[in-house]
């Protein structure tokens, strides 16, 4: 008999072993009980029917296993890495809910891709070198500025020991050339020589060790300076001036005041009655009176400058000595003068008056009272000034005994015997030249 094909009792297992037409895609849904855990719960594997091929074997034992799709890529569409249940596992597949949509599948895809390593060793590279650049740039900023910094402050210093130096060795010339030029006057100014400091090299002296500290843009230096065995520390600051380090020079230079507009020789150095003020360098000085016949009270004055500041000389000037002897002297030969005359009124201008007249003229004996007048003088020692011309008027009192003859204003004559009379006479004394200068006012 022949079997009709569909006859399920005909050469074919029956049930869902073989691949039947309603499973194209040889998907079977029992395939867990064959592969997976029995239903029974055995851990072995179900037994497989007879002429059965697994899907992964029917590609054929020459033909490469097909690419598997990588981390986070799609295969083909609908495909859900977590959902598919590989060979082997247990336990039920994930339920359907856990799928991915293709948009889920792209933003899974970009949430992580392996760093290529030549391009980290790079960025690396680049950031080290960032890194050492910012450091070498601010270390060499800072050791560009501690340098100069310390060659500025090296140069102020060589500015600050050549002046003292120049000073030392009594070199005005060279101490001026330390100094700012625009804080100094050298015009008019005496004291600002090589003559004015003769003396330094044997008054003078300074420490080279200086405390020096930042000032104002430069630097200000302390050093340890000795004039005539006294010793103070002065402070200079110093700055650069087109690229040259200049001291000063208000710091430095002393500033003498003369009183009463004075003829003053400072050092040798005849000075005034010109400017009231004269600047000078540090230094040892003596100030003393120009004039040959008035001096200072005392005598000199001895004064040192170590920096800047004020110094007065505003010493009195009194009559030298010897003065009043050459005065005594000269008004005496004036009144000798007048009593030699013998004539009325004469140079001394000794009057006199009658009752009829004032005599005019005649021969006269002169006798004076006290005998020599002139003994009793005393030259004024103080107010001796430059405004004045050093020039003063003094009064010398004494009596005029006279007798003679002589004529009247009214051209009558006579004779007249002990004519006494009180007289007061007035001198100018000029104490500016080399020798007094008298004369007679009235």
């Amino acid at each position: 008999m022949t079997t009709p094909p569909n006859d399920p009792g005909r050469g074919q297992p029956s049930g869902t072993f073989g691949h039947s037409g309603q499973n194209p895609g040889g998907y079977d849904p029992d395939s867990s009980r064959r592969y997976g855990r029995g239903i029974s719960g055995s851990d072995g594997p179900a037994d497989q029917p007879a002429g059965y091929v697994p899907r992964f074997a029917q590609q054929g034992p020459s033909q490469p296993a097909a690419a598997q799709p990588g981390f986070g890529q799609t295969g083909q569409p609908g495909y859900n890495y977590y959902a598919a249940q590989q060979p082997g596992q247990q336990g039920p597949a994930l339920a359907d809910s856990t799928a991915c949509s293709p948009g889920q599948q792209r933003r899974f895809a970009g949430a992580y891709r392996p760093q290529d390593p030549q391009k980290l060793k790079r960025r690396r590279l680049i950031a080290v070198i960032v890194i050492v650049a910012v450091v070498l740039g601010i270390g060499g900023y800072l050791f560009f500025n501690w340098f100069t910094s310390r060659n500025d402050e090296r140069d102020s210093q060589a500015a600050m020991n050549g002046l003292l130096t120049a000073l030392q060795a009594g070199d005005a010339t060279a101490a001026l050339s330390y100094l700012d030029p625009g804080s100094i006057a050298v015009d008019g100014q005496p004291l600002l020589t090589d003559a004015a400091i003769a003396n330094n090299p044997n008054t003078f002296a300074f420490n080279p060790n200086f405390v020096s500290s930042k000032s104002g843009g430069g630097y200000s230096h302390q050093a340890s300076v000795q004039i005539n065995g006294t010793t103070r520390v002065v402070q200079w600051d110093v700055k650069e001036i087109d690229g040259t380090w200049k001291v000063e020079g208000a710091d430095v230079l002393g500033q003498i005041n003369l009183g009463n507009g004075q003829s003053v020789q400072i050092n040798g150095i005849a000075v005034g009655p010109g400017p009231t003020t004269l600047s000078a360098l540090p230094g040892s000085y003596t100030a003393s009176s120009e004039l040959a016949l008035l001096s200072f009270a005392p005598s000199q004055a001895d004064f040192d400058i170590f920096t800047g500041g004020q110094t007065s000389i505003d010493a009195e000037l009194i009559v030298a000595d010897g003065v009043q002897e050459q005065v005594v002297d000269q008004v005496r030969e004036i009144l000798n003068g007048c009593v030699a005359a013998k004539a009325s009124p004469g140079t001394c201008n000794w009057a006199m008056t009658f009752s009829n007249g004032h005599a005019v003229d005649g021969t006269i004996t002169w006798t004076l009272s006290p005998e020599d007048p002139a003994s009793q003088i005393t030259v004024p020692t103080t107010g001796w000034t430059a405004a004045e011309a050093y020039t003063q008027t003094f009064a010398l009192r004494y009596q005029t005994i006279a007798a003679g003859e002589g004529q009247l204003d009214d051209g009558s004559r006579g004779k007249f015997d002990g004519y006494t009379a009180t007289r007061t006479s007035y001198f100018s004394l000029d104490l500016s030249g080399d020798t007094p200068v008298i004369r007679l006012v009235s």
